[in-house]
């Protein structure tokens, strides 16, 4: 562990945000086809990654709701 002002840090749990985030970005670069920021400037960066994130969230949100649909049919063909 690590010292902090507010006491100590559990350094397995930053290790395993950076992980979390890393996966994220490896997604976008290798699956998403995207490889480099195409705005300049502060906003325009800002307003890139807010998309990107929407994006991100979509693609999961789409995937859950799909992998959901599939459990209920397989359990509504079950109680059958």
């Amino acid at each position: 562990p690590l010292l902090h002002v507010g006491g100590l840090i559990n350094t397995t749990s930053i290790l395993c945000g950076y992980n979390e985030a890393e996966g994220t970005f490896g997604d976008l670069k290798q699956n998403q086809g995207y490889n480099r920021l195409r705005r300049r400037g502060e906003s325009g960066v800002k307003l890139e990654i807010y998309m990107i994130a929407i994006g991100q969230n979509i693609r999961k949100y789409h995937r859950r709701k799909i992998e959901n649909r599939k459990k209920v049919e397989k359990l509504l063909l079950s109680l059958n």
